[in-house]
């Protein structure tokens, strides 16, 4: 096929038009573009490009004046921001030969133009032709999951029977708190396996009076997961599971204090790994993993044997609006017996957490946050519930990007 006879097929002049789109209104810009029944390229309801959707990246829609007009306008404009920071929507390209605005006919021209230099003629002609898209890709995301500074109000457990379990929502006492939280991670994508390696820490810490110190939040935790999509089971569902693992260090930056006139409890370091099957994100579930772990505590290496049990972890997003958003996740682990047991060991312990945000910026956003800890002991002595949770306010920063 010659250039000529390509640009008779894309004889299009109407210019080209980009808008700036923030991952979580994705899925609500095509819910109102469905009424409208128009072409979307490369776009399903839960993926881009072939990738599932990223809440916190920000995406280019591509589209021209005339769609506006007929009905993609309004849709756009629902999931556009205009909050401070925001970078100008929407942003006319220009012809680099002419410095005009871009027209769709120069813009597809030099796409095939490059395509066929690069990987010859028949592919830019398969591709004219609406052949399929070759795979994505690779991928590597610095993702900022959070940032933040919290207000709490925190309610524990009290200390008896559980005085012994070194988990820091069950030992303080009732308090107000301030605190600062982080989430970072760097990851990598393939078409046939994924991983990242990520850093989370937290702490809070309020002093009342003439009373000690007392912390609400103290954990670090150092981990690296992996999945393989490319073994992802059953091939042709809609819904997949892929195997995936994961190997964390959990620690803490001060050991919980102990009771009065006693040795302090040995500070916090596990070393885990847990080996099981992750459901393939979707536009809402980012994450659903189930697995068995061996857990080693190193802070008690002669005297606690390896640990084994079964895990389970989840995330989700939901958007609601022009900016207000939904994230919930958490994990739940439950211990087999082991030797030498005592009142330390847990049976279950569940954690979750659960955010409202709404955006005051691009990355920028003030969210509702609430926490809750229930654990069940091995031991005859803590062999029953304990609860305890967090409520409270949190300034946070987050955001992903492409590398």
């Amino acid at each position: 096929m010659s250039a000529l006879s390509a640009a008779d097929s894309l004889a299009l002049l109407d210019t080209l038009e980009l808008h700036s789109v923030a991952g979580a209104q994705v899925p609500r810009l095509l819910d109102r573009l469905n009424a409208w029944g128009g072409a979307r390229c490369g776009i399903s309801p839960s993926h881009i490009g072939g990738r599932p959707i990223d809440p916190l990246r920000a995406y280019t829609v591509l589209t021209t004046p005339q769609a506006a007009a007929d009905g993609v306008g309004p849709a756009l404009q629902a999931a556009t921001s205009r909050r401070l920071l925001d970078p100008a929507s929407p942003v006319v390209p220009r012809s680099p030969h002419t410095a005009t605005p871009l027209t769709v006919r120069e813009a597809a021209l030099d796409r095939l133009i490059r395509l066929a230099d690069a990987a010859g003629a028949e592919a830019a002609e398969a591709q004219l032709r609406g052949g399929p898209d070759a795979a994505p890709p690779p991928l590597r995301v610095l993702r900022l999951r959070q940032l933040s500074l919290t207000s709490d109000r925190f309610r524990g457990a009290g200390r008896a029977p559980f005085a012994e379990v070194p988990e820091t929502l069950l030992s303080a006492p009732e308090s107000t708190a301030l605190g600062a939280a982080l989430d970072l991670a760097l990851e990598g994508h393939r078409e046939d396996w994924s991983g990242d390696l990520r850093v989370r820490g937290s702490y809070a810490r309020l002093a009342v009076g003439p009373a000690p110190a007392s912390e609400t939040a103290d954990d670090w935790i150092l981990s690296s997961a992996g999945a393989i999509p490319g073994l992802a089971w059953p091939p042709a569902a809609r819904a997949q599971v892929m195997p995936a693992a994961e190997l964390m260090y959990d620690s803490e930056l001060s050991a919980v204090e102990g009771e009065a006139g006693q040795p302090p409890p040995a500070r916090q370091a596990d070393l885990s790994l847990t080996i099981g099957g992750a459901l393939r994100p979707t536009a809402t579930v980012k994450a659903l993993k189930l697995g068995a772990f061996v857990n080693r505590d190193m802070a008690q290496l002669a005297d606690k044997p390896p640990e084994a049990g079964a895990r389970v972890d989840w995330e989700a997003t939901r958007a609601f609006g022009p900016g207000l958003s939904w994230s919930t996740l958490g994990q739940t682990l439950i211990w087999a017996d082991a030797a030498d047991q005592d009142p330390s060991d847990l049976r279950v312990r569940a954690w979750g957490e659960a955010r409202l945000s709404l955006p005051l910026a691009r990355w920028l956003q003030i969210a509702l946050v609430g926490q809750g800890l229930a654990v069940r002991g091995r031991v005859p002595a803590t062999a029953r519930w304990g609860f305890a949770g967090t409520a409270g306010l949190a300034l946070q920063g987050g955001g992903a990007l492409a590398l």
